[in-house]
């Protein structure tokens, strides 16, 4: 409730739609067809690879993946919390989706 209140009131999205699913449900349908899973905690990493072993080299930490300077690794879900924590988790992805996006961009896999 409080992640659609957050989205709802502060990002002005529409939650009407919003569904949760079992990220496991979803490897197992498309398991072969997947390139890169990016994680918000280390656990979750490791539950990942120990539940699908072909996923090894595929599953990483979003905040490895890019050049991160002093901050935490773990990105905890700020499930409860205030709307300031949730605004201040939502930024901090919302900077590395936005530093991943631009070294994508800039690199020769992009280019292909």
């Amino acid at each position: 409730k409080e992640a659609e209140e957050f989205l709802s009131e502060r990002l002005s999205m529409d939650t009407t739609t919003l569904r949760s699913r079992s990220v496991a449900s979803a490897l197992r349908k498309m398991n072969d067809g997947i390139d890169l899973v990016l994680c918000f905690e280390r656990r979750q990493v490791a539950e990942l690879i120990r539940r699908f072993p072909s996923l090894r080299g595929k599953v990483f930490l979003l905040s490895k993946v890019v050049v991160v300077k002093g901050g935490r690794a773990d990105i905890t879900d700020p499930y409860g919390a205030t709307s300031e924590i949730y605004l201040a988790c939502f930024k901090r992805i919302e900077s590395l989706v936005e530093q991943l996006s631009s070294t994508i961009k800039g690199s020769s896999i992009a280019n292909h």
